[in-house]
């Protein structure tokens, strides 16, 4: 049985900058607000926590709507855990027509409440450890590159350094 999981990860921004630092109280907000950006890389990782697909969208673009291209490859017998944000009938019978499962919590305006394991949910951790993995990379989390398109390769590059050091000791 496989896991595929998905994520999205907010690109952060400097922020602005100022003579005096700010108060103690404001560094939680100042934090929160930084990674309201107008980037979010999208994609899905398998049961290891390793990148398999990799998208981007606007920062206000809803996570639906990358969906069909990240989840257009799966295999049967996979689960796909995935949060709130893809609980949409279209996301979930595309899933199902690849004879895939999806695991999906049911937002709570939702009358008909789809089966749910709490138990299969907890491994979705595994796409925040990656979401925080790429944070490691210094030109993605603070993200130098002006275009998309370079930052999706550096995000591309950094997922391939994480699939080389999950598996350099096993030849």
């Amino acid at each position: 049985m496989k896991i595929l999981s998905t994520f999205r990860r907010r690109r952060g921004g400097t922020g602005a900058t100022s003579a005096r630092p700010w108060p103690r109280n404001q560094r939680k907000t100042a934090f929160a607000t930084a990674l309201r950006a107008p980037i979010s890389a999208n994609g899905t990782v398998d049961a290891q926590g390793l990148p398999i697909r990799l998208g981007l969208t606007a920062g206000q673009a809803h996570d639906g709507q990358i969906a069909d291209k990240l989840l257009d490859h799966l295999g049967p017998r996979t689960i796909v855990l995935a949060d709130k944000a893809y609980d949409a009938d279209r996301i979930r019978s595309l899933i199902e027509e690849q004879g895939a499962t999806p695991n999906i919590p049911a937002k709570s305006n939702r009358k008909w409440k789809p089966c749910f394991s709490k138990r299969l949910y907890r491994k979705r951790n595994l796409i925040e450890c990656f979401s925080s993995k790429l944070k490691h990379f210094r030109r993605i989390a603070i993200r130098y590159d002006k275009r998309a398109e370079n930052f999706l390769a550096m995000v591309q590059l950094a997922s391939m350094r994480l699939w080389l050091r999950a598996y350099e000791s096993t030849a």
